[in-house]
Protein backbone atom coordinates (compact mmCIF):
# COMPACT_ATOMS: atom_id res chain seq x y z
CA UNK A 1 0.00 0.00 0.00
CA UNK A 2 1.50 3.54 -0.91
CA UNK A 3 2.12 5.96 2.03
CA UNK A 4 -0.80 8.61 2.34
CA UNK A 5 -3.32 6.34 1.18
CA UNK A 6 -6.08 5.49 3.42
CA UNK A 7 -7.10 1.54 3.11
CA UNK A 8 -10.33 0.50 2.01
CA UNK A 9 -13.35 -0.10 4.25
CA UNK A 10 -13.95 -3.22 4.43
CA UNK A 11 -17.15 -4.55 3.32
CA UNK A 12 -19.43 -5.17 7.40
CA UNK A 13 -18.17 -1.45 7.75
CA UNK A 14 -19.31 -0.18 4.44
CA UNK A 15 -23.04 -1.55 5.00
CA UNK A 16 -23.23 -0.47 8.52
CA UNK A 17 -22.09 3.03 7.87
CA UNK A 18 -24.61 3.11 4.67
CA UNK A 19 -27.30 1.88 7.19
CA UNK A 20 -26.48 4.41 9.82
CA UNK A 21 -26.77 7.11 6.82
CA UNK A 22 -29.88 6.06 5.73
CA UNK A 23 -31.45 6.30 9.21
CA UNK A 24 -29.97 9.15 9.85
CA UNK A 25 -31.72 10.88 6.44
CA UNK A 26 -34.73 9.44 7.23
CA UNK A 27 -34.69 10.53 10.73
CA UNK A 28 -34.10 14.41 9.43
CA UNK A 29 -36.76 14.13 7.44
CA UNK A 30 -39.20 12.94 9.68
CA UNK A 31 -37.88 15.92 12.10
CA UNK A 32 -38.73 18.21 9.56
CA UNK A 33 -42.00 16.18 7.85
CA UNK A 34 -43.39 16.05 11.83
CA UNK A 35 -43.60 19.69 11.92
CA UNK A 36 -45.72 20.70 8.21
CA UNK A 37 -48.78 18.87 9.68
CA UNK A 38 -51.43 19.81 12.29
CA UNK A 39 -51.68 17.60 14.98
CA UNK A 40 -54.85 15.32 15.55
CA UNK A 41 -57.25 14.83 18.38
CA UNK A 42 -55.09 12.01 20.05
CA UNK A 43 -51.73 13.39 19.44
CA UNK A 44 -53.00 16.48 21.04
CA UNK A 45 -55.00 14.84 23.33
CA UNK A 46 -51.58 12.81 24.44
CA UNK A 47 -50.06 16.49 24.77
CA UNK A 48 -52.62 17.35 27.49
CA UNK A 49 -51.60 14.75 29.36
CA UNK A 50 -47.85 15.91 28.68
CA UNK A 51 -49.18 18.92 30.78
CA UNK A 52 -51.06 16.72 33.84
CA UNK A 53 -47.91 14.53 34.51
CA UNK A 54 -49.17 11.27 36.81
CA UNK A 55 -48.35 8.30 36.96
CA UNK A 56 -50.94 6.62 34.81
CA UNK A 57 -53.93 7.72 32.80
CA UNK A 58 -56.95 6.55 31.90
CA UNK A 59 -56.95 5.03 28.67
CA UNK A 60 -53.49 3.84 28.87
CA UNK A 61 -50.09 4.01 30.88
CA UNK A 62 -47.99 7.13 30.77
CA UNK A 63 -44.76 6.46 29.21
CA UNK A 64 -46.30 8.82 25.82
CA UNK A 65 -46.77 11.52 28.19
CA UNK A 66 -43.48 11.77 29.71
CA UNK A 67 -41.61 11.61 26.29
CA UNK A 68 -43.46 14.78 25.18
CA UNK A 69 -43.04 16.49 27.96
CA UNK A 70 -39.10 15.68 27.56
CA UNK A 71 -38.91 16.68 24.55
CA UNK A 72 -41.07 19.82 24.61
CA UNK A 73 -38.93 20.70 27.27
CA UNK A 74 -36.04 20.70 25.67
CA UNK A 75 -37.32 22.23 22.54
CA UNK A 76 -38.99 25.14 24.73
CA UNK A 77 -42.27 25.37 23.27
CA UNK A 78 -44.91 23.03 22.20
CA UNK A 79 -45.16 23.04 18.32
CA UNK A 80 -46.00 20.35 15.89
CA UNK A 81 -42.51 18.98 15.71
CA UNK A 82 -41.33 19.23 19.65
CA UNK A 83 -44.38 16.89 20.10
CA UNK A 84 -43.71 14.72 17.80
CA UNK A 85 -40.24 14.40 17.86
CA UNK A 86 -40.65 11.63 20.80
CA UNK A 87 -42.53 9.67 17.47
CA UNK A 88 -39.45 10.24 15.82
CA UNK A 89 -36.70 9.30 18.21
CA UNK A 90 -38.45 6.05 18.72
CA UNK A 91 -39.01 4.48 15.45
CA UNK A 92 -35.51 5.66 14.71
CA UNK A 93 -34.62 3.31 17.96
CA UNK A 94 -36.77 0.95 16.74
CA UNK A 95 -34.67 0.45 13.81
CA UNK A 96 -31.11 0.72 15.12
CA UNK A 97 -32.40 -2.33 18.12
CA UNK A 98 -34.14 -4.12 14.84
CA UNK A 99 -30.71 -4.23 13.31
CA UNK A 100 -28.59 -5.27 16.06
CA UNK A 101 -31.25 -8.10 16.51
CA UNK A 102 -31.02 -9.24 13.12
CA UNK A 103 -27.63 -8.99 12.81
CA UNK A 104 -26.90 -10.98 16.11
CA UNK A 105 -29.11 -13.70 15.26
CA UNK A 106 -27.09 -13.85 11.78
CA UNK A 107 -23.73 -14.16 13.54
CA UNK A 108 -25.53 -17.35 15.98
CA UNK A 109 -26.46 -18.81 12.71
CA UNK A 110 -23.32 -19.22 11.36
CA UNK A 111 -23.37 -16.49 9.23
CA UNK A 112 -20.28 -14.45 7.90
CA UNK A 113 -19.63 -10.85 8.46
CA UNK A 114 -20.74 -9.35 5.59
CA UNK A 115 -23.93 -11.53 5.53
CA UNK A 116 -24.71 -10.45 9.23
CA UNK A 117 -24.56 -6.70 8.38
CA UNK A 118 -26.63 -7.10 5.68
CA UNK A 119 -29.73 -8.72 7.89
CA UNK A 120 -29.37 -5.75 10.30
CA UNK A 121 -29.83 -3.31 7.81
CA UNK A 122 -32.67 -4.76 6.02
CA UNK A 123 -34.07 -5.09 9.32
CA UNK A 124 -33.76 -1.54 10.04
CA UNK A 125 -34.72 -0.51 7.10
CA UNK A 126 -37.58 -2.45 7.39
CA UNK A 127 -38.63 -0.62 10.44
CA UNK A 128 -37.81 2.58 8.74
CA UNK A 129 -39.85 2.19 5.28
CA UNK A 130 -43.17 -0.07 6.28
CA UNK A 131 -46.21 1.79 6.02
CA UNK A 132 -47.17 1.81 9.41
CA UNK A 133 -43.77 2.01 10.96
CA UNK A 134 -43.28 5.11 8.92
CA UNK A 135 -46.39 6.60 9.42
CA UNK A 136 -46.09 6.05 13.35
CA UNK A 137 -42.74 7.95 12.96
CA UNK A 138 -44.10 11.26 12.80
CA UNK A 139 -47.41 10.36 14.58
CA UNK A 140 -46.96 10.51 18.68
CA UNK A 141 -49.76 7.91 20.40
CA UNK A 142 -48.80 5.11 22.54
CA UNK A 143 -47.78 2.88 19.81
CA UNK A 144 -44.13 4.71 19.07
CA UNK A 145 -43.22 3.77 22.74
CA UNK A 146 -44.50 0.39 22.49
CA UNK A 147 -42.24 -0.39 19.14
CA UNK A 148 -39.19 1.04 20.39
CA UNK A 149 -39.58 -0.99 23.76
CA UNK A 150 -41.15 -4.21 22.66
CA UNK A 151 -37.83 -4.10 19.62
CA UNK A 152 -35.35 -3.14 22.38
CA UNK A 153 -36.78 -6.04 24.75
CA UNK A 154 -36.89 -8.41 21.81
CA UNK A 155 -33.39 -7.56 21.61
CA UNK A 156 -32.33 -7.74 25.01
CA UNK A 157 -34.34 -11.45 25.83
CA UNK A 158 -32.55 -12.89 22.88
CA UNK A 159 -29.32 -11.87 24.29
CA UNK A 160 -29.74 -12.84 27.66
CA UNK A 161 -31.15 -16.08 26.51
CA UNK A 162 -28.15 -17.01 24.68
CA UNK A 163 -25.35 -14.82 26.68
CA UNK A 164 -26.75 -15.47 29.61
CA UNK A 165 -25.07 -11.91 31.55
CA UNK A 166 -26.88 -10.20 34.27
CA UNK A 167 -26.58 -7.13 32.09
CA UNK A 168 -28.68 -7.99 29.22
CA UNK A 169 -31.53 -9.72 31.42
CA UNK A 170 -31.52 -6.32 33.57
CA UNK A 171 -31.83 -4.37 30.10
CA UNK A 172 -34.44 -6.92 29.29
CA UNK A 173 -36.55 -6.43 32.34
CA UNK A 174 -36.13 -2.48 32.09
CA UNK A 175 -37.26 -2.40 28.78
CA UNK A 176 -40.37 -4.86 29.23
CA UNK A 177 -41.20 -2.76 32.26
CA UNK A 178 -41.36 0.51 29.90
CA UNK A 179 -43.14 -1.65 26.78
CA UNK A 180 -45.68 -2.18 29.84
CA UNK A 181 -45.88 1.71 30.21
CA UNK A 182 -46.36 2.22 26.65
CA UNK A 183 -49.82 -0.05 25.73
CA UNK A 184 -50.87 -2.87 27.61
CA UNK A 185 -50.63 -5.05 24.53
CA UNK A 186 -46.74 -5.07 25.67
CA UNK A 187 -48.43 -7.74 28.69
CA UNK A 188 -48.86 -10.44 25.72
CA UNK A 189 -45.14 -10.94 25.13
CA UNK A 190 -44.33 -12.79 28.70
CA UNK A 191 -46.62 -15.77 27.45
CA UNK A 192 -44.66 -16.03 24.40
CA UNK A 193 -41.15 -15.87 26.58
CA UNK A 194 -42.85 -17.92 28.67
CA UNK A 195 -43.83 -20.86 25.88
CA UNK A 196 -40.02 -20.16 24.44
CA UNK A 197 -38.71 -21.45 27.45
CA UNK A 198 -40.96 -24.40 27.96
CA UNK A 199 -40.79 -25.27 24.23
CA UNK A 200 -37.10 -24.87 23.84
CA UNK A 201 -35.38 -28.18 25.34
CA UNK A 202 -31.78 -25.78 25.44
CA UNK A 203 -33.73 -22.79 27.64
CA UNK A 204 -35.77 -24.93 30.22
CA UNK A 205 -32.45 -24.43 32.31
CA UNK A 206 -33.55 -20.51 32.85
CA UNK A 207 -36.38 -21.84 34.71
CA UNK A 208 -34.68 -22.56 37.73
CA UNK A 209 -32.18 -19.70 37.53
CA UNK A 210 -32.62 -16.31 39.11
CA UNK A 211 -31.77 -14.12 36.34
CA UNK A 212 -34.80 -14.17 34.51
CA UNK A 213 -37.60 -13.78 38.09
CA UNK A 214 -34.98 -10.61 38.51
CA UNK A 215 -36.29 -9.89 35.22
CA UNK A 216 -39.38 -9.73 36.24
CA UNK A 217 -38.74 -7.76 39.01
CA UNK A 218 -37.21 -5.02 37.53
CA UNK A 219 -40.22 -5.21 34.76
CA UNK A 220 -42.35 -4.87 37.67
CA UNK A 221 -40.69 -1.72 39.49
CA UNK A 222 -40.97 0.46 36.57
CA UNK A 223 -44.79 -0.57 36.62
CA UNK A 224 -45.61 -0.54 40.00
CA UNK A 225 -45.93 2.97 39.83
CA UNK A 226 -48.59 2.80 37.17
CA UNK A 227 -50.64 -0.05 38.89
CA UNK A 228 -50.44 2.43 42.55
CA UNK A 229 -52.39 5.23 40.52
CA UNK A 230 -55.32 2.74 39.49
CA UNK A 231 -55.54 1.37 43.47
CA UNK A 232 -55.68 4.97 43.77
CA UNK A 233 -58.21 5.99 41.13
CA UNK A 234 -60.60 3.12 40.53
CA UNK A 235 -58.26 0.91 38.44
CA UNK A 236 -59.62 3.24 35.83
CA UNK A 237 -57.05 2.17 33.04
CA UNK A 238 -57.59 -1.58 33.00
CA UNK A 239 -61.41 -0.97 33.41
CA UNK A 240 -61.36 1.22 30.37
CA UNK A 241 -59.65 -1.64 28.03
CA UNK A 242 -60.71 -4.73 29.79
CA UNK A 243 -64.12 -3.77 30.84
CA UNK A 244 -65.44 -0.83 28.83
CA UNK A 245 -64.20 -0.88 25.43
CA UNK A 246 -64.36 -4.62 24.89
CA UNK A 247 -67.47 -5.94 23.62
CA UNK A 248 -68.58 -8.82 25.53
CA UNK A 249 -71.79 -10.12 23.46
CA UNK A 250 -72.32 -10.80 19.97
CA UNK A 251 -70.19 -12.06 16.88
CA UNK A 252 -69.10 -10.41 13.51
CA UNK A 253 -67.64 -12.24 10.42
CA UNK A 254 -66.72 -8.66 9.09
CA UNK A 255 -64.14 -7.85 11.79
CA UNK A 256 -61.70 -10.68 10.68
CA UNK A 257 -61.24 -10.15 7.37
CA UNK A 258 -60.96 -6.43 7.89
CA UNK A 259 -57.92 -6.99 10.03
CA UNK A 260 -56.50 -9.33 7.43
CA UNK A 261 -57.05 -5.91 5.06
CA UNK A 262 -56.10 -3.47 7.12
CA UNK A 263 -52.55 -5.23 7.69
CA UNK A 264 -52.07 -6.08 4.10
CA UNK A 265 -51.66 -2.55 4.11
CA UNK A 266 -50.27 -1.67 7.07
CA UNK A 267 -47.44 -3.62 6.38
CA UNK A 268 -47.64 -3.35 2.34
CA UNK A 269 -49.40 -6.51 0.37
CA UNK A 270 -45.90 -8.09 -0.74
CA UNK A 271 -44.49 -7.67 3.36
CA UNK A 272 -47.64 -8.57 4.86
CA UNK A 273 -47.64 -12.11 2.41
CA UNK A 274 -43.75 -12.12 2.98
CA UNK A 275 -44.67 -11.79 7.20
CA UNK A 276 -47.09 -14.26 7.11
CA UNK A 277 -44.62 -17.07 5.01
CA UNK A 278 -42.06 -16.19 7.42
CA UNK A 279 -44.37 -16.63 10.67
CA UNK A 280 -45.06 -20.64 9.11
CA UNK A 281 -41.17 -20.98 8.25
CA UNK A 282 -40.20 -19.41 11.80
CA UNK A 283 -42.51 -21.75 14.00
CA UNK A 284 -41.58 -24.79 11.47
CA UNK A 285 -37.79 -24.02 12.10
CA UNK A 286 -38.41 -23.29 15.81
CA UNK A 287 -37.27 -26.76 16.98
CA UNK A 288 -34.03 -27.27 14.82
CA UNK A 289 -30.62 -27.21 15.99
CA UNK A 290 -29.09 -23.73 15.90
CA UNK A 291 -32.75 -22.19 14.68
CA UNK A 292 -33.27 -21.42 18.37
CA UNK A 293 -34.81 -17.89 16.94
CA UNK A 294 -37.35 -18.87 14.53
CA UNK A 295 -39.51 -19.96 17.45
CA UNK A 296 -38.19 -16.68 20.02
CA UNK A 297 -39.55 -14.39 16.85
CA UNK A 298 -42.62 -16.71 16.09
CA UNK A 299 -43.85 -16.76 19.51
CA UNK A 300 -43.57 -13.78 20.37
CA UNK A 301 -45.31 -12.78 17.45
CA UNK A 302 -48.17 -15.10 17.43
CA UNK A 303 -49.41 -14.60 20.89
CA UNK A 304 -50.58 -10.98 20.45
CA UNK A 305 -51.47 -11.77 16.71
CA UNK A 306 -53.50 -14.29 18.47
CA UNK A 307 -55.21 -12.46 20.99
CA UNK A 308 -56.48 -9.42 18.34
CA UNK A 309 -57.51 -12.36 16.00
CA UNK A 310 -59.80 -13.19 18.63
CA UNK A 311 -60.89 -10.02 19.66
CA UNK A 312 -61.85 -9.40 15.75
CA UNK A 313 -64.85 -11.91 16.40
CA UNK A 314 -66.49 -9.52 18.04
CA UNK A 315 -65.55 -5.73 17.30
CA UNK A 316 -63.30 -3.96 14.80
CA UNK A 317 -59.22 -3.70 15.62
CA UNK A 318 -57.13 -0.43 14.89
CA UNK A 319 -54.65 -1.10 12.44
CA UNK A 320 -51.88 -0.09 14.00
CA UNK A 321 -52.52 -2.09 16.91
CA UNK A 322 -50.78 -5.17 15.89
CA UNK A 323 -47.46 -2.95 14.85
CA UNK A 324 -45.34 -3.68 17.52
CA UNK A 325 -46.60 -7.94 17.33
CA UNK A 326 -45.13 -7.28 13.88
CA UNK A 327 -41.35 -6.53 14.64
CA UNK A 328 -40.14 -10.09 14.90
CA UNK A 329 -41.24 -11.00 11.73
CA UNK A 330 -39.34 -8.15 10.27
CA UNK A 331 -36.26 -9.51 12.03
CA UNK A 332 -36.93 -12.76 10.88
CA UNK A 333 -37.73 -11.88 7.54
CA UNK A 334 -34.09 -9.47 7.40
CA UNK A 335 -32.49 -12.72 8.81
CA UNK A 336 -34.19 -15.52 6.26
CA UNK A 337 -33.94 -13.35 3.34
CA UNK A 338 -30.08 -12.63 3.31
CA UNK A 339 -29.74 -16.13 4.43
CA UNK A 340 -31.94 -17.70 1.27
CA UNK A 341 -30.81 -15.10 -1.22
CA UNK A 342 -28.23 -16.65 -3.23
CA UNK A 343 -30.55 -20.08 -3.49
CA UNK A 344 -33.57 -18.14 -5.05
CA UNK A 345 -34.36 -18.37 -8.42
CA UNK A 346 -35.54 -15.18 -10.72
CA UNK A 347 -39.20 -15.94 -9.56
CA UNK A 348 -38.24 -15.70 -5.87
CA UNK A 349 -36.06 -12.70 -6.28
CA UNK A 350 -38.39 -10.75 -8.03
CA UNK A 351 -40.91 -11.22 -5.60
CA UNK A 352 -38.68 -9.96 -2.69
CA UNK A 353 -37.63 -7.20 -5.35
CA UNK A 354 -41.47 -6.24 -6.13
CA UNK A 355 -42.65 -6.24 -1.76
CA UNK A 356 -39.79 -3.70 -1.09
CA UNK A 357 -40.31 -1.93 -4.15
CA UNK A 358 -44.50 -1.66 -3.80
CA UNK A 359 -43.21 -0.95 0.06
CA UNK A 360 -41.21 2.28 -0.62
CA UNK A 361 -43.81 3.85 -3.08
CA UNK A 362 -47.16 3.08 -0.85
CA UNK A 363 -44.72 4.98 2.02
CA UNK A 364 -43.89 7.77 -0.45
CA UNK A 365 -47.32 8.06 -1.33
CA UNK A 366 -48.74 8.44 2.26
CA UNK A 367 -46.56 11.07 3.01
CA UNK A 368 -47.79 13.10 -0.50
CA UNK A 369 -51.08 12.56 0.26
CA UNK A 370 -51.14 14.16 3.44
CA UNK A 371 -50.37 17.31 1.86
CA UNK A 372 -52.75 17.63 -0.79
CA UNK A 373 -55.08 20.06 -0.35
CA UNK A 374 -58.42 19.75 0.44
CA UNK A 375 -60.04 21.63 -2.77
CA UNK A 376 -58.13 19.37 -4.90
CA UNK A 377 -59.91 15.74 -3.37
CA UNK A 378 -63.18 15.67 -4.87
CA UNK A 379 -64.14 12.16 -4.86
CA UNK A 380 -67.06 11.36 -1.85
CA UNK A 381 -66.13 7.85 -0.28
CA UNK A 382 -66.96 6.32 2.79
CA UNK A 383 -66.16 2.83 4.24
CA UNK A 384 -69.67 1.60 4.81
CA UNK A 385 -68.38 -0.43 7.78
CA UNK A 386 -67.25 2.77 9.67
CA UNK A 387 -68.02 5.76 7.69
CA UNK A 388 -67.17 8.06 10.36
CA UNK A 389 -63.85 7.60 10.33
CA UNK A 390 -62.80 6.35 7.59
CA UNK A 391 -63.99 8.96 4.48
CA UNK A 392 -63.01 11.15 2.03
CA UNK A 393 -64.32 13.83 3.85
CA UNK A 394 -62.28 13.37 6.66
CA UNK A 395 -59.11 14.75 4.55
CA UNK A 396 -60.55 18.14 5.01
CA UNK A 397 -61.21 18.03 9.08
CA UNK A 398 -57.11 17.99 9.24
CA UNK A 399 -57.19 21.91 8.44
CA UNK A 400 -58.16 25.02 9.96
CA UNK A 401 -57.26 24.10 13.51
CA UNK A 402 -54.84 27.55 13.32
CA UNK A 403 -57.85 29.31 12.55
CA UNK A 404 -59.95 28.35 14.84
CA UNK A 405 -57.64 28.98 17.90
CA UNK A 406 -57.03 32.56 16.35
CA UNK A 407 -61.18 32.84 16.20
CA UNK A 408 -60.97 31.15 19.73
CA UNK A 409 -58.48 34.12 21.26
CA UNK A 410 -60.46 37.01 19.36
CA UNK A 411 -63.75 35.82 20.56
CA UNK A 412 -62.67 34.73 24.27
CA UNK A 413 -60.71 38.13 24.91
CA UNK A 414 -64.04 40.33 23.48
CA UNK A 415 -66.00 38.24 26.62
CA UNK A 416 -63.02 38.83 29.09
CA UNK A 417 -63.39 42.86 27.96
CA UNK A 418 -66.77 42.77 28.27
CA UNK A 419 -66.78 41.84 31.69
CA UNK A 420 -64.64 44.53 33.15
CA UNK A 421 -61.57 44.36 35.80
CA UNK A 422 -64.13 42.76 38.42
CA UNK A 423 -65.48 39.92 35.83
CA UNK A 424 -64.16 36.16 36.87
CA UNK A 425 -63.19 34.71 33.45
CA UNK A 426 -64.53 32.72 30.45
CA UNK A 427 -62.95 28.98 30.34
CA UNK A 428 -63.36 26.89 27.26
CA UNK A 429 -65.45 23.49 26.60
CA UNK A 430 -66.04 21.25 24.30
CA UNK A 431 -68.16 18.43 23.29
CA UNK A 432 -65.24 15.77 22.02
CA UNK A 433 -62.03 15.34 23.92
CA UNK A 434 -59.86 15.33 20.53
CA UNK A 435 -61.75 19.09 19.98
CA UNK A 436 -61.07 19.80 23.49
CA UNK A 437 -57.31 19.37 23.60
CA UNK A 438 -56.77 20.40 19.78
CA UNK A 439 -58.54 23.91 20.65
CA UNK A 440 -56.12 23.95 23.76
CA UNK A 441 -53.06 23.71 21.77
CA UNK A 442 -53.78 25.88 18.55
CA UNK A 443 -55.35 28.90 20.63
CA UNK A 444 -52.56 31.66 21.23
CA UNK A 445 -51.01 30.99 25.10
CA UNK A 446 -52.32 27.29 25.21
CA UNK A 447 -55.32 28.13 27.66
CA UNK A 448 -56.53 25.08 28.79
CA UNK A 449 -60.12 23.55 27.42
CA UNK A 450 -63.01 21.41 29.47
CA UNK A 451 -64.78 18.34 28.24
CA UNK A 452 -68.29 19.42 28.03
CA UNK A 453 -70.19 15.95 27.17
CA UNK A 454 -71.67 12.66 28.46
CA UNK A 455 -69.47 9.86 29.77
CA UNK A 456 -68.06 7.89 26.65
CA UNK A 457 -65.17 5.31 26.19
CA UNK A 458 -62.38 7.66 25.14
CA UNK A 459 -61.19 10.31 26.22
CA UNK A 460 -62.43 10.21 30.09
CA UNK A 461 -59.03 11.69 31.56
CA UNK A 462 -60.95 15.09 31.32
CA UNK A 463 -62.71 13.84 34.63
CA UNK A 464 -59.81 13.65 36.81
CA UNK A 465 -58.36 17.31 35.15
CA UNK A 466 -61.90 19.36 35.43
CA UNK A 467 -62.63 21.21 38.11
CA UNK A 468 -66.30 22.70 37.41
CA UNK A 469 -66.59 23.77 40.80
CA UNK A 470 -63.71 26.29 40.55
CA UNK A 471 -65.20 27.89 37.98
CA UNK A 472 -68.52 28.76 39.24
CA UNK A 473 -69.98 32.38 38.44
CA UNK A 474 -67.83 32.59 35.32
CA UNK A 475 -68.00 33.17 31.78
CA UNK A 476 -67.49 30.23 28.75
CA UNK A 477 -67.15 29.62 25.17
CA UNK A 478 -68.05 26.22 23.84
CA UNK A 479 -66.56 24.86 20.66
CA UNK A 480 -68.07 22.23 18.09
CA UNK A 481 -67.08 21.30 14.75
CA UNK A 482 -70.54 21.39 13.22
CA UNK A 483 -73.84 23.66 13.47
CA UNK A 484 -76.25 20.54 14.50
CA UNK A 485 -73.79 19.59 17.08
CA UNK A 486 -73.62 23.22 18.56
CA UNK A 487 -77.62 23.58 18.62
CA UNK A 488 -77.80 19.86 19.83
CA UNK A 489 -75.82 21.17 23.39
CA UNK A 490 -77.42 24.40 23.69
CA UNK A 491 -80.10 22.30 26.00
CA UNK A 492 -76.90 21.78 28.49
CA UNK A 493 -75.90 24.82 28.24
CA UNK A 494 -79.05 26.41 29.04
CA UNK A 495 -79.47 24.52 32.04
CA UNK A 496 -75.85 25.43 33.65
CA UNK A 497 -76.03 29.39 32.53
CA UNK A 498 -77.89 32.17 32.76
CA UNK A 499 -77.82 33.01 29.39
CA UNK A 500 -76.92 31.36 26.23
CA UNK A 501 -76.20 32.92 22.56
CA UNK A 502 -76.71 31.67 19.09
CA UNK A 503 -74.04 29.47 17.21
CA UNK A 504 -71.71 31.68 15.60
CA UNK A 505 -69.61 30.64 12.26
CA UNK A 506 -66.00 30.58 12.08
CA UNK A 507 -65.87 29.44 8.62
CA UNK A 508 -61.98 28.29 6.95
CA UNK A 509 -61.15 29.67 3.57
CA UNK A 510 -58.06 28.16 1.70
CA UNK A 511 -57.75 28.98 -1.99
CA UNK A 512 -60.57 31.27 -1.87
CA UNK A 513 -62.92 28.03 -0.90
CA UNK A 514 -64.94 27.20 2.74
CA UNK A 515 -63.65 24.12 3.36
CA UNK A 516 -65.04 23.43 6.95
CA UNK A 517 -66.73 25.32 9.65
CA UNK A 518 -66.57 25.55 13.39
CA UNK A 519 -69.11 26.83 15.56
CA UNK A 520 -69.03 29.20 18.76
CA UNK A 521 -71.39 29.62 21.30
CA UNK A 522 -71.10 32.05 24.44
CA UNK A 523 -72.26 31.47 27.68
CA UNK A 524 -72.76 33.51 30.53
CA UNK A 525 -73.23 32.84 34.99
CA UNK A 526 -72.18 29.13 35.32
CA UNK A 527 -73.67 27.83 38.49
CA UNK A 528 -70.63 25.53 39.04
CA UNK A 529 -72.05 22.36 38.16
CA UNK A 530 -70.69 19.29 35.91
CA UNK A 531 -72.66 19.01 33.16
CA UNK A 532 -76.09 17.34 32.95
CA UNK A 533 -78.32 15.86 29.99
CA UNK A 534 -81.14 14.55 28.79
CA UNK A 535 -82.09 11.30 30.94
CA UNK A 536 -80.49 8.53 28.96
CA UNK A 537 -77.54 10.92 28.53
CA UNK A 538 -78.36 12.01 24.87
CA UNK A 539 -77.89 15.99 24.39
CA UNK A 540 -81.99 17.48 23.46
CA UNK A 541 -81.91 17.95 19.58
CA UNK A 542 -84.87 21.26 20.19
CA UNK A 543 -83.14 24.41 21.16
CA UNK A 544 -85.42 25.54 24.79
CA UNK A 545 -87.59 28.15 24.77
CA UNK A 546 -86.10 31.91 25.44
CA UNK A 547 -82.95 31.19 24.50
Amino acid sequence: MLPGRKSPVSPPVAIRRGFLLALVAVLAFRAWFAGTLPLSGDESYHWEWSRHLAFGYYDHPGLTAYLIRLFTTLAGASTEASVRMAAVAMLGFASLAGYALARAIARDEGAGPVQAEQAGAVAGGLLLTVPVYAGLGVYISTDPPLIAAWTGALWAFYMAFHRGTWGWWLAAGALLGLAMLSKFLAFFMVPGLVLFVLLNRGMRKWILRPHPYVAGLVALAFFSPFLWWNATHGWATFMFNFVYRQKPHGFSPVYGPELVLSQAVALSPGVFVLACWGLARAAAQGRRAGRSAGMFLSLTTAVPLSYLLWVSLRQRIGLHWPAAAWVGMMVFLSVESVRIWPALDRAGRAWFSGAAWVCAVMTVAIHAVLHVPPGWLRMEWAYKGDPKRFNSGMHSERFGWRELGCAVKRVRDGMLREQGVKGKGVFIITPEYGLCSNVSFYTPGQPPSHLWSRSKTHGENYRFWDDYPAMAGQDALFVATREDRARRFVFSLARHFERVGEPEPVPVVMDGEVVRTFWLVRATGFDGLAPSFEPGGRESRQRPGGI
